[in-house]
C-alpha cells in the first residue's frame, strides 16, 4: 500500500492510465473510420474487444488451474483448501 505522502501520485497515475485506456482506442477508431468506414470499424472494434475478453478469461482460468495444482486458493492468499 502506498504511504500517505505517495497516495496522491498513485491515484493520479491510476486516473491517467484509465483515461488513456478509454481514449486511445476511440482516437484510433476515429482515424480508422476515415479509411474503411463506420460499419467495418465497428465490427473490427467489437471483434478486438471480444478477443481481449476471451484472452483474459483464458488467462484467469489458467492461473486458477495452476494455483489449484499448488494447493493455493485462487485469491492468492496461499491458504490451502
Amino acid at each position: 500500500m502506498a504511504e500517505p505522502h505517495e497516495r496522491a501520485a498513485l491515484l493520479s497515475a491510476v486516473y491517467s492510465v484509465s483515461y488513456l485506456a478509454f481514449s486511445l482506442p476511440a482516437v484510433v477508431a476515429g482515424v480508422v473510420i476515415t479509411l474503411i468506414g463506420l460499419r467495418d470499424t465497428s465490427f473490427g472494434y467489437g471483434s478486438f474487444v471480444v478477443s481481449v475478453a476471451v484472452a483474459t478469461l483464458l488467462a484467469e482460468r489458467l492461473i486458477v488451474h495452476r494455483r489449484r495444482g499448488t494447493g493455493k486458493q485462487a485469491d492468492g492468499s496461499g491458504l490451502t483448501k
